[in-house]
């Protein structure tokens, strides 16, 4: 599952920026929607919602997303509603996530980068 999450965060990144304090607040930024869609996937599958309806659930509930961060709502949605719902119950993703993009950065960006080149 692990695996999978990072696999959904590096897709949800944009494109890096050079200077340092630019890339400190688009680690912020990028990680922080992360947190948010993963959140988002999670409520949806405890509320019951379908997993072929997450994509326009998170987006109804989160209309100020764009279509590039919704594109990694079925990755999340993949893994997310592959686990069990007393095992979520137990966890807040969104800081799961956002903790887990923080601290695996520079291998995202790395992955990232062998992606785009």
């Amino acid at each position: 599952m692990m695996k999978t999450m990072m696999s959904a965060i590096v897709v949800c990144t944009g494109l890096a920026v050079a200077a340092p304090a630019l890339a400190q607040s688009e680690k912020a930024r990028v990680c922080a929607t992360n947190g948010l869609v993963a959140g988002a996937v999670q409520q949806a599958r405890l509320d019951g919602v379908a997993k072929r309806k997450v994509r326009e659930t998170v987006a109804a509930a989160n209309p100020d997303l764009s279509e590039n961060v919704l594109a990694i709502v079925p990755q999340f949605a993949d893994a997310i509603y592959g686990m069990k719902k007393r095992d979520l119950r137990q966890i807040n993703m969104r800081t799961v996530i956002e903790e887990q993009c923080v601290a695996n950065w520079e291998q995202i960006k790395a992955t990232r980068n062998s992606i785009t080149n």
